[in-house]
């Protein structure tokens, strides 16, 4: 078996932002000089989980037999007696840290979050040669392959195990965690790691609640993964594959057609090109982000978000499209930004999280009946 050490916990870093700040309502909505209050105003008008708090966490480098793997954590302060486990797995080219919006999304509703990224899979990517030649399409079939998505599954297995060992030793760092409620969560590269999670690929002594699919994997010519549980699907007709490797974003369909599991939902954003659905909002305005740099390691601060850093020769990066704008604010270097799409993905996540993991009935209730005019015109959900 591969060993799996524990090297450091590098900063006790505390990723809290008031309660307070992210429940703000901006008096423009749509005013892109506050993007977060333009969310927070979106969200504020849908649902809400009861246990709303606030958030702090930490990160770390584990080793995985000699490979580094990336672990950023989040949960509920003060600790809660037994909060269900979010597990995250980011995309392709991106760090633990990415998924931010999302992860303390969650964990302020009560749920302890762990991102897990292999350095392989992370920002480094963008330093290899293919990357610096602009030529991704080989670098996105190898890291999609059986071989890697195996890789990848034994990766997230030891990790997890190592943190249960820990948490059940007492260690604080990890206290009030229900290691037997886990639901497993994904974009991109991670959305096909969850999937397989979630159905044929199980993890050894950790059997899922539920799967949130953020970008659903359906690859060329590859079969459509069997989730076993309560499935969410977020995804687009905008959601294409920056690495070109996902012929078409009607594929990603394929997921929630091919799963009819009861007590499964699919939230479409109409005009959410693939960026959003990471989670990493680090393409902010420029005020924005030097406010929250104080908050956030210099490391994701530095190309941390979905796309990474171009080539250290100018190479390009992995193409982003422009998309239909909602906003009223014609294209700018925030086109892929819509306020409202943000605040829907992660209000429908919490709902899903709070009526398939608490089985909370205004959750429920919620997903079923006024979710669909919550989330305006420029999205729709399904349920089952």
């Amino acid at each position: 078996m591969s060993k799996l050490s524990f090297q450091a916990c590098r900063l006790p870093l505390a990723l809290v932002l008031a309660s307070a700040f992210l429940s703000a309502c901006a008096s423009k909505p749509n005013d892109l000089r506050n993007p977060r209050e333009s969310i927070a105003a979106f969200a504020e008008k849908s649902y809400q989980s009861p246990q709303r708090g606030q958030s702090q966490g930490w990160d770390a480098e584990f080793t995985v037999g000699e490979q580094p793997v990336e672990v950023s954590w989040l949960a509920p302060i003060p600790a809660p007696t037994a909060a269900p486990l979010v597990v995250f797995l980011p995309g392709l080219g991106e760090g633990a840290r990415a998924g931010l919006q999302w992860r303390q999304t969650w964990a302020e509703a009560g749920y302890a979050v762990v991102s897990i990224q292999a350095q392989q899979y992370g920002r480094g990517i963008y330093s290899s040669d293919e990357a610096k030649a602009g030529t991704f399409r080989g670098m996105a079939q190898r890291a999609y392959s059986d071989s890697a998505l195996k890789t990848r599954i034994a990766v997230v297995q030891q990790v997890l195990n190592q943190l249960r060992v820990r948490g059940q030793a007492g260690d604080p760092q990890l206290a009030g965690v229900d290691w037997n409620t886990v639901v497993i969560a994904g974009y991109d590269l991670g959305a096909q790691t969850a999937a397989a999670l979630g159905g044929d690929n199980m993890l050894k002594g950790w059997l899922p609640k539920a799967v949130i699919l953020l970008s659903p994997y359906v690859g060329p010519g590859s079969p459509v993964a069997r989730v076993d549980v309560p499935l969410l699907s977020i995804t687009g007709p905008h959601d294409e594959d920056p690495f070109s490797w996902v012929d078409s974003p009607e594929r990603r369909l394929a997921v929630w057609r091919d799963n009819p599991n009861a007590g499964s939902y699919q939230l479409i954003s109409k005009n959410a090109q693939h960026q959003l659905f990471s989670g990493s909002l680090d393409e902010l305005p420029s005020g924005e982000r030097r406010e929250l740099g104080s908050q956030r390691p210099a490391a994701d601060r530095d190309g941390g978000g979905p796309g990474g850093p171009p080539g250290a020769d100018g190479g390009e990066g992995p193409k982003r499209r422009p998309r239909p704008d909602t906003m009223g604010h014609g294209q700018d270097d925030l086109n892929w930004f819509d306020a409202r799409q943000v605040a829907n993905v992660q209000t429908v996540s919490t709902a899903f999280l709070d009526a398939t993991v608490r089985h909370a009935p205004e959750a429920k209730a919620w997903l079923n009946k006024d979710a669909a005019q919550a989330i305006g015109p420029a999205a729709s959900i399904d349920g089952r």
